[in-house]
């Protein structure tokens, strides 16, 4: 037998599309590991970039214990600058590095967005074929080897635009998008294979991300109901990664544990990044003028983040409780021409993660009422106006419905209706 357990990440995809591509027949076998598996959800804090949940999975630790929240973050040694996001985790311990794990063979083949860490016995390949690759460098991995065959016999990536923000592709632009994630999807499969075929392994790790590119840049072409699914590009990339899990899966043997699961789906995107130094500035007029002497600078500063959010972090440390008191009442009281608030209720970080990372969180994280788009007028209860020309933004982005289909033995380690990212790779590795 090739493998005791088989986990297969299908990077973004959302449930809800998940469901309607088998209710359209472009998902057969993911229809049948949902009837066959458990069904299991995975909560999701609406503020948390997919770079914090595949951290909170590779270290098995919550968002205050890492502290990457999204793919760069503050340097708190450095006044106004941002480093990678891995850089400084050399400390954090993935899961499968843990003693009790040390005599497991293990695979991580091209998980997303991963620190490069290898098992004491297996091996470990990073950035090749995922969504948001980590360095410029390519595809690496521990031992080294394992990268440069990878490279030379499968190949490199083909080319992606989910990482651009353009408001509209063309249909032309939309088939070339859609064959080049065909392709990878080929390219993942084939490779794959090979190495689960190479060993037998105690546990083999591996990941499609394409549905997650496609839903980035296509999600405007998602269509709400099956008859309508046929025609859209989402048909054929569900069914290849459906053909693709089925291939895996049985090649693993049919004695093998699966784990299959998403770390979150998706929604359309909304921002007011736009406006977000305008609001700052406004809301440091209206809320610090009797302390204005005292601040050197603006007590406010924006934090780069690309969720459906707003993340800011308190400049001036010494009145900070107070700060975020008065940010929090400025921008809950901001609304829309018709009224409407523009934000849910924030995300003050200490009051919700613990941790030795907490510092390093954005002070306070501002959700977006779900479906705002990107307006360009803002208004404050003192009358006052905020306006900003919209950028062009990707169609979708990171939100709940996270989701897993279990081998019904993982329930004696991940008993109940949910599942945390934190608990996932440790309970897989347990049964393996």
């Amino acid at each position: 037998m090739p493998a005791k357990t088989l986990l297969i990440a299908l990077d973004g995809v959302d449930f809800n599309s998940c469901r309607l591509a088998q209710a359209a027949g472009a998902a057969p076998f993911l229809e049948e590991l949902s009837e066959q598996l458990l069904t299991r959800s995975i909560p999701y804090q609406p503020t948390t970039s997919d770079d914090a949940m595949w951290a909170t999975f590779q270290y098995g630790a919550g968002l205050g214990e890492h502290g990457r929240y999204f793919w760069k973050r503050d340097d708190l040694s450095r006044k106004d600058a941002f480093r990678y996001c891995d850089f400084g985790e050399e400390h954090l311990t993935p899961f499968w590095l843990e003693e009790v794990f040390a005599q497991k063979n293990i695979a991580i083949f091209d998980l997303p967005k991963m620190r490069l860490a290898k098992p004491q016995r297996g091996f470990h390949l990073a950035n090749w074929l995922v969504h948001g690759r980590y360095g410029s460098e390519g595809a690496t991995s521990s031992p080294p080897e394992i990268a440069v065959h990878v490279r030379n016999r499968f190949g490199e990536p083909p080319p992606s635009p989910c990482g651009t923000s353009k408001k509209s592709f063309s249909e032309a632009e939309i088939e070339t998008f859609v064959g080049h994630l065909l392709q990878s999807i080929d390219m993942k499969l084939s490779a794959a294979t090979h190495y689960l075929l190479q060993d037998s392994w105690d546990c083999f790790m591996t990941s499609f991300k394409e549905l997650h590119c496609a839903s980035h840049a296509l999600w405007d072409h998602l269509p709400s109901e099956p008859k309508a699914f046929a025609t859209s590009p989402f048909q054929r990339l569900f069914r290849a990664t459906d053909q693709a899990v089925t291939k895996l899966v049985k090649t693993a043997g049919p004695n093998c544990r699966v784990c299959l699961f998403s770390p979150s789906g998706m929604s359309s995107n909304s921002s007011v990044t736009h406006l977000g130094e305008r609001i700052l500035l406004e809301a440091g007029r209206q809320t610090t003028p009797n302390w204005q002497r005292l601040i050197k600078g603006e007590p406010y500063g924006l934090v780069p983040y690309n969720e459906n959010s707003l993340a800011v972090r308190i400049r001036w440390r010494g009145r900070k409780d107070a700060l975020c008191s008065a940010l929090v009442k400025f921008l809950s009281q901001l609304t829309l021409e018709e009224n409407e608030p523009v934000f849910e209720r924030p995300m003050v970080s200490k009051a919700v993660w613990t941790g030795p990372a907490v510092d390093q969180l954005p002070d306070l994280v501002f959700p977006l009422k779900a479906g705002l788009g990107r307006p360009e007028t803002l208004y404050t209860a003192a009358g006052e106006t905020i306006t900003g020309e919209a950028t062009a933004l990707r169609a979708g982005n990171h939100f709940g419905d996270g989701f897993c289909y279990l081998s019904p033995a993982f329930h004696e380690v991940l008993p109940g209706p949910e599942i945390r990212l934190e608990d996932l790779g440790r309970a897989v590795l347990k049964l393996s």
